[in-house]
């Protein structure tokens, strides 16, 4: 791990993102995006689609109205939701390397507080849990219908911690874009990024974080039981 030797507390709470974290689907987001601005024949060269990473759709329409005055009066976060699980339903996205392993073995170290906080509703969560075979290892989720403030806010993170009953300085977090990561500092919680070797997520990782890694492979093998120790 980069940014290491990681200086920890004993941990009481794993908490994963799950879009780009657990999950492959940020790229197919990126892909429903940019196939919608098409079809709206608006032009999307130029868009950062990086800055859509980690918060809710609704966010995410809202930043696209702003962008494209045209979009003003429509509903482009309905339209990119329905899309993206349209997709994701004929051809689910890959686990991140390494993904379900840890996964595991964090629920393996503490089996009552291991969860996802995620800015996708309750229905993505659920085809994710069904698709990755981890219903049995996750405690509980927090998915965007659960609250208001879309990360970089940390009201997923703190509701989480609470209905955990866990504190805040105790829960580690895994995340993989800036908003997630701000939130989880914004919360009062560690974290390690994951940045699939993209540079700007490392740099991310390397501002914000904790400490990184490219995929959970990198992770010893040893390390969710040395944490809750």
């Amino acid at each position: 791990m980069s940014n290491s030797p990681m200086q920890l507390p004993r941990i009481e709470a794993i908490l994963f993102d799950m879009d780009g974290t657990l999950w492959n689907t940020e790229q197919v987001s990126e892909q429903v995006i940019s196939q919608l601005l098409a079809e709206w024949g608006l032009a999307s060269a130029d868009l950062d689609l990086l800055a859509f990473h980690g918060i809710k759709w609704s966010i995410i329409g809202q930043l696209l109205a702003d962008q494209f005055p045209t979009l003003k009066g429509t509903d482009p976060a309905a339209a990119i939701e329905a899309r993206f699980e349209q997709i994701l339903l004929a051809c689910p996205a890959p686990l991140i390397e390494g993904a379900a392993d840890a996964f595991r073995a964090a629920a393996q170290a503490l089996p009552r507080t291991t969860a996802i906080v995620t800015g996708s509703d309750a229905s993505t969560v659920e085809a994710f849990l069904e698709f990755s075979g981890l219903r049995p290892q996750c405690a509980t989720y927090t998915s965007a219908d659960m609250y208001q403030q879309s990360k970089p806010h940390p009201e997923s993170y703190l509701t989480t911690a609470q209905r955990l009953g866990v504190s805040a300085d105790r829960c580690l977090v895994f995340e993989d874009s800036a908003a997630g990561m701000r939130a989880a500092l914004a919360a009062g919680m560690h974290c390690i990024a994951i940045t699939a070797g993209q540079e700007r997520r490392v740099e991310a990782g390397n501002a914000l974080a904790h400490a990184i890694i490219e995929d959970f492979t990198h992770l010893p093998s040893d390390f969710f039981t040395g944490i809750v120790g």
